[in-house]
């Protein structure tokens, strides 16, 4: 089926909201996922599973302490613990000027892009790359608030499973980060195709979308005098 980009972020982030994920963080999932999708990057797939891992665990979220620049999420999703994450390295970069944080077992690592992105305008860049399930070789990408995101290495397919991740942060205007990794696609095709999904909508998996709206669902109250009174129900837009 064809979607617009509206509907799959409004669409996860109800799902995120409706499963009981901690305020905010449908948030940011729900725009993580149509950052990613609108670029040809598979995001649907990833925060349903996530979903289905989650078990409404309020503790999927929190990512405790850093120290000495690592961080084992234990097989914990980026859709929960992203923003937790992509903050701390922020954070310590904030004093040091540029900061780096090993993640050990972190799965969904391809959210940890946008949610970095959302940065660069205010003047870091990043370099994030992960291995997983026995690539040959890493994958990843390169932020900066002037050149845009440039992917790297084999975007071929997304880990299923646990990746090692790396996360290098530091001030816009440095010394560009000295990847190993081969560029995959610049920021000119990934505006294309950015373009592409807004002027015509993304095809999605009919069984991907589903599970969504199940978890969207949860978020509706039956219908009720109070709860018109409240103000459920239809809105003046058929979107909404």
């Amino acid at each position: 089926m064809i979607v617009t980009l509206n509907e799959i972020q409004r669409s996860c982030q109800k799902a995120l909201s409706g499963a009981g994920a901690p305020p905010g963080i449908d948030d940011d999932a729900g725009a993580a996922v149509a950052w990613l999708e609108s670029r040809g990057l598979a995001a649907l797939g990833g925060v349903v599973a996530a979903l289905e891992r989650w078990a409404g665990d309020p503790g999927a979220a929190v990512i405790g302490g850093t120290a000495a620049g690592m961080f084992d999420a234990g097989g914990r999703s980026a859709v929960f613990l992203g923003p937790g994450l992509i903050d701390a390295v922020v954070s310590s970069a904030t004093s040091q000027k540029s900061s780096r944080l090993d993640i050990r077992a972190l799965t969904e690592p391809q959210f940890l892009i946008p949610l970095a992105e959302s940065l660069c305008g205010l003047g870091w860049s990043f370099d994030i790359a992960w291995t997983a399930g026995g690539q040959a070789s890493g994958t990843g990408a390169q932020l900066d608030s002037t050149a845009g995101v440039t992917l790297l290495g084999d975007w071929s397919r997304v880990p299923a499973g646990p990746a090692e991740v790396v996360v290098h942060c530091q001030e816009a205007g440095q010394a560009p980060f000295d990847s190993r990794l081969p560029v995959a696609c610049g920021a000119t095709e990934l505006g294309a195709r950015r373009a592409a999904s807004l002027s015509t909508g993304l095809a999605v998996e009919d069984a991907l979308w589903n599970k969504v709206s199940r978890y969207a669902r949860r978020t509706l109250v039956p219908a009720s005098a109070e709860s018109r009174a409240r103000g459920a129900g239809p809105g003046s837009s058929d979107n909404e």
